[in-house]
């Protein structure tokens, strides 16, 4: 069974330059919908040995098991192995450039959606994560906050956007009596 994107089968060219994307499987009998996210490549550690000549750690990225990925609920998987990948339809519905901007955007399809307040048509029973807006700052839509334009065009941002600075004392009041 195909990962499909915009009403075609989805390809490993399709993934080229995003981490990964955000998803939705569709149970065909029930009507059900599990909402997930997943890494079009992995990453792991390679150790020296002899045998491959290395002289230190490497880390070495490979393309993932997407294409056999059926999401990480338990239930959805079960489903899948007692029933068959014919019952089920795969549908990608955003590619991501970023892990973040997996993250922010099935944590938006999930709360737009209701999910977790619709078990009867979603096998989501978890919603979480913690982003930082600027792990998103390529996503922006608008101006930045805290942003200014200087004369030139170019936007800075303000002290407030993290940098900190150091405050003047305020004297304590005295008496003079």
């Amino acid at each position: 069974m195909s990962w499909y994107y915009e009403g075609r089968e989805l390809t490993s060219d399709d993934l080229v330059g995003m981490a990964g994307f955000v998803y939705e499987i569709h149970d065909l009998d029930t009507d059900r919908i599990y909402i997930g996210q997943k890494k079009a490549s992995s990453r792991r550690k390679v150790n020296p040995t002899r045998k491959n000549g290395l002289k230190r750690p490497r880390r070495v990225t490979s393309e993932s098991d997407w294409q056999e990925y059926w999401g990480s609920n338990e239930e959805l998987k079960k489903l899948v192995s007692e029933h068959g990948p014919d019952r089920f339809r795969r549908v990608v519905l955003r590619l991501c450039k970023t892990k973040a901007e997996m993250s922010y955007y099935e944590m938006r399809e999930q709360i737009m959606r209701d999910v977790l307040l619709k078990p009867d048509r979603y096998f989501n029973a978890f919603v979480g994560g913690k982003l930082h807006r600027n792990h998103l700052k390529h996503c922006w839509i608008g101006t930045p906050p805290h942003a200014t334009a200087s004369p030139s065009g170019e936007s800075s941002t303000s002290h407030s956007e993290g940098k900190s600075r150091k405050r003047a004392v305020k004297p304590s009041p005295t008496s003079d009596v």
